[in-house]
């Protein structure tokens, strides 16, 4: 029986992530893929990539740096975007 010390971090996938933060899934992709929401890579082989997986805890603490002083909603949001909408409401 294997016994862990500590809890392994629960991961979300983009469709997880994007209900968490009311907006679509393609949103976070392209947040993903712009460098303004933390992720991380599960490992995978030369042929085939790792799955993307988001940590909640980490995605908490990204939302409430967000509303801090340290990463603006523009940096997050681009204009004309449905999200920015919702994520103003936040």
């Amino acid at each position: 029986m294997l016994i862990r010390s500590t809890p392994d971090p629960e991961l979300l996938n983009t469709y997880q992530v994007a209900r968490m933060l009311g907006v679509n899934h393609q949103t976070v992709t392209r947040w993903r893929k712009r460098g303004k929401i933390p992720y991380t890579r599960l490992p995978g082989s030369e042929q085939k990539p790792g799955l993307v997986r988001f940590d909640r805890a980490t995605i908490e603490a990204w939302l409430a740096d967000r509303d801090g002083k340290n990463v603006s909603r523009e940096t997050i949001v681009e204009p004309d975007t449905e999200a920015n909408q919702v994520l103003t409401h936040l």
